[in-house]
């Protein structure tokens, strides 16, 4: 996830984040569509979390 976020990251804005706490609010002002990219080995309850609260903002 890491390689990709470096090769996002000259092109779109990307933040790494390990926690849906980690996610800032304002990182999404003003946003329509975003990307998820997730390793192998992260856990689905991260990923559901992360879901749960970008679909309640």
């Amino acid at each position: 996830v890491r390689h990709l976020v470096e090769m996002c990251s000259p092109l779109v804005e990307t933040h790494l984040v390990e926690r849906a706490d980690e996610v800032d609010n304002s990182w999404l002002a003003g946003k329509h569509h975003i990307g998820i990219a997730a390793g192998a080995s992260t856990p689905d309850e991260a990923l559901e979390e992360l879901t749960a609260k970008l679909s309640s903002l």
